[in-house]
């Protein structure tokens, strides 16, 4: 279920960057390809080790943490939607 729920939290996130006029190039760029990451570990979910998935996880985490800081004020729903993923990731054990 948590990988379902994953899914559609990434689906959103999309949703959210699509939306958000305001966002620069640099950071645009960013959590589009940290999306991309995360689609790509939850196809490779079940050929990786506990191990490659929690470092993997935990650096994507860092990262999204990271990059919701950085526009915080200015787009409070894209930095929800990530807080979403990365509770969602936690959950995973990823």
């Amino acid at each position: 279920m948590p990988e379902r729920e994953l899914r559609i939290l990434v689906a959103r996130l999309r949703e959210e960057l699509s939306r958000s006029e305001k966002l620069d190039e640099d950071s645009y760029e960013q959590l589009r390809r940290m999306a991309a990451e995360i689609d790509e570990l939850l196809e490779r979910a079940e050929e990786a080790s506990d191990e490659e998935k929690s470092s993997q996880g935990r650096s994507l985490m860092e990262r999204l943490t990271a990059a919701s800081r950085a526009f915080e004020s200015s787009h409070p729903r894209l930095v929800e939607a990530v807080g979403h993923v990365v509770d969602t990731l936690a959950k995973l054990g990823i």
